[in-house]
């Protein structure tokens, strides 16, 4: 009986280290893949700013269609081309209709109006403090939304189970690519992919940014106070 109990207790510590390798090796796998491919999807040039020397033209649904490429002109507006992270920074996404209307086809590509206007006191996530970063109007492709999507609906795949058994994606893994996620868990972000993600993964997005970006906001302006602080003494 002795010798029973032994082996039964052997196999149950031998599958506990199995599945905890497999566990470990899977969720460090993961993160990895999902950081790397954050970090593609950010430098992929699916974007366009709307550049312009005209006074009161500020809108893209203003301009006449098609706005030209890199061209520089005294009278002329142009659409230049920049990483998808150029179009991701804190200003608000905002667009002439309900539903993010498209433009027209550049180079081949549908383009979508992300952000028709700078609105200066609107912003989708808080900044770093002391941070200012220059905003422009804005295009997307329908290759940069799909890409954005599909990685969304990959962490929150990866978020799914019990963090203790089967949840493939920590609360570490999700620091690792925090930036990303908080640039794209703003109402108006939301919004704008809508029709596009999962309910499953507009719920993920929802509940990172109560769970993860206010917390980050408090550490971040706790840090901010003890700086100031400090330079006062």
């Amino acid at each position: 009986m002795s010798e029973f109990f032994s082996g039964f207790f052997g196999v149950i510590i031998a599958s506990y280290i199995a599945w905890y390798t497999w566990l470990k090796g899977s969720r460090g796998q993961m993160e990895r893949y999902l950081l790397n491919e954050a970090l593609d999807i950010q430098a992929a040039t699916e974007a366009w700013y709307l550049e312009s020397n005209q006074e009161n033209v500020s809108r893209i649904s203003a301009h006449k269609k098609p706005i030209p490429i890199d061209e520089h002109d005294e009278n002329l507006s142009w659409l230049r081309k920049v990483e998808i992270r150029a179009v991701l920074d804190d200003s608000t996404w905002n667009y002439p209709t309900n539903s993010l209307p498209c433009y027209d086809f550049i180079e081949g590509r549908r383009a979508w109006i992300i952000r028709d206007e700078i609105k200066d006191e609107s912003r989708s996530y808080p900044a770093l403090p002391g941070q200012n970063v220059l905003s422009k109007p804005a295009l997307i492709s329908s290759k940069g939304i799909e890409e954005l999507c599909g990685w969304v609906e990959k962490v929150a795949s990866a978020r799914q189970g019990c963090k203790w058994f089967n949840q493939i994606l920590t609360d570490d893994g999700l620091k690792m690519i925090a930036p990303l996620l908080e640039a794209l868990s703003g109402p108006d972000r939301i919004k704008a992919f809508d029709g596009r993600l999962s309910k499953r993964a507009r719920l993920f997005l929802r509940q990172y940014r109560v769970d993860f970006l206010q917390n980050k906001v408090k550490r971040r302006t706790a840090v901010f106070i003890g700086v100031q602080r400090s330079l006062a003494h």
